[in-house]
């Protein structure tokens, strides 16, 4: 399929073989080299990353051997399937595309709910969770600093991505300079009116400076060297573009948690519900050692991951678990919450709304000033 590949640092026929006092490394661009491909996945889909949980070590060991799963994006492919649940499997219809895997090496294969639920440890089920879940980081959106996280550039941890992210802003900026760095594609990008010297002149200019302005502080020579190697893989470069595509990035200086939100009217609350109006005055103790639970789609699009940090972090909260337990303390309630708010009244467990939430914030925002 035109891609390359990856050959060893140290010997380019015997991959596997190990030398005393050596360490072997695939040269080529981590997605292509399959040493190193689960581990970049996992690193992709990682709770600093894009946050898709369901996909363990193993289950992006059989993905990935099954050629059902190459670059990050690869996986939103499965929003692709129009089918919700499989009642029956077409066994013909999974053989026919999982065969592909037997006679075509390399060759890609598609990513559906049939194919999925064929895999040994998969089912039914569980690909529609996956598809769930994907589907809920697609709608939901992730912060540019965790999308640069999930490229796994070396030496650019969640730290190192947030500094990046401020010094863009958007995705289509950080790009920008990261096909600058890129002569080829640079020059390809701008019909050939340029030379190598004039993309490599106008590389990260942002982190590193020139003589007219700084650079940022925390970023040095060996984060843009990583960034620098990186945007000479065309396939890395590529495989970042094609995910960006996916899913919608949200700017990390963002003020939407802090836009205005629609209040409920109280008499709309039934019993169980707390109200934001309860906890304005010290809204810092509000959710200190509890354990929150987040259901449903949260107001100004802001994503789940977002909303725990934010109770972890800003107020304290103990921890933020996906589902439901008698030690939960409190659950917050987006729009299409489904089932977990009905199990929180059963348990006697208190719901307050995500509007409620967001009221939260902005005061504790406001209290920080």
């Amino acid at each position: 399929d035109g891609l390359r590949t990856p050959k060893s640092e140290t010997s380019q026929n015997k991959e596997n073989e190990s030398i005393s006092g050596r360490v072997l490394r695939c040269g080529g661009p981590q997605f292509l080299c399959k040493p190193r491909a689960v581990g970049a996945l996992v690193h992709a889909y990682s709770r600093a990353g894009l946050d898709i949980s369901g996909l363990s070590d193993a289950r992006l060991a059989q993905l990935v051997d099954a050629n059902l799963i190459r670059f990050p994006s690869d996986i939103f492919q499965i929003l692709n399937d129009s089918e919700t649940i499989v009642n029956k499997i077409d066994e013909s219809r999974i053989n026919s595309d999982l065969s592909l895997t037997k006679n075509n090496k390399g060759q890609k294969v598609s990513l559906t709910l049939q194919n999925l639920s064929s895999l040994p440890g998969w089912g039914i089920k569980s690909a529609q969770n996956l598809k769930n879940n994907v589907k809920n980081v697609a709608e939901e959106g992730v912060t540019l600093s965790r999308f640069i996280y999930s490229l796994g550039i070396r030496h650019i941890g969640t730290y190192g991505s947030k500094l990046i992210a401020k010094a863009y802003g958007t995705s289509s900026e950080f790009l920008k300079d990261v096909i600058n760095a890129s002569p080829n594609i640079c020059i390809e990008a701008n019909a050939n009116e340029v030379s190598h010297e004039e993309c490599d002149d106008q590389s990260f200019l942002r982190l590193r400076g020139d003589d007219t302005t700084e650079g940022i502080k925390g970023i040095g020579p060996v984060v843009l060297d990583s960034l620098n190697c990186f945007a000479k893989e065309r396939e890395l470069v590529h495989a970042a573009q094609d995910l960006a595509s996916k899913i919608n990035i949200i700017s990390d200086s963002s003020n939407a948690p802090f836009q205005e939100v629609e209040e409920r009217n109280d008499n709309d609350r039934p019993e169980g519900f707390y109200q934001a109006q309860a906890f304005i005055k010290f809204p810092q103790t509000a959710l200190l050692g509890k354990t929150v639970v987040f259901t449903g789609k949260l107001p100004n699009d802001m994503s789940r991951t977002t909303a725990q940090e934010l109770a972890i972090k800003n107020f304290g909260a103990k921890s933020t678990p996906g589902s439901i337990s008698k030690s939960t303390d409190i659950v917050i309630e987006g729009e299409k919450a489904g089932k977990k708010v009905k199990k929180a009244l059963e348990l006697n467990i208190p719901v307050m709304s995500a509007s409620d939430f967001l009221i939260l914030v902005k005061e504790m925002a406001t209290d920080k000033k």
